[in-house]
């Protein structure tokens, strides 16, 4: 199913490999530009497309779909 209305916004692809401490400070720092009950969906992981499970995290104002090693 497509969603029309939804707008896609590539923050950055310059986090360092395997840095998830690094891209925790770019999510934190990024997100308030958002309007609430944004998806913020972030992948710091060498094996994207793994089997592994998303951590997913629903706060007050946003939802974070995170992949991470």
């Amino acid at each position: 199913k497509t969603v029309p209305f939804a707008v896609v916004e590539d923050i950055t692809h310059y986090i360092s490999k395997f840095n998830i401490k690094e891209a925790c400070f770019v999510l934190e720092n990024s997100c308030f530009y958002f309007p609430e009950n944004t998806v913020h969906v972030a992948g710091v992981d060498p094996d994207v497309g793994s089997e592994r499970k998303p951590l997913v995290i629903k706060t007050k104002k946003y939802f974070f779909f995170i992949i991470t090693a």
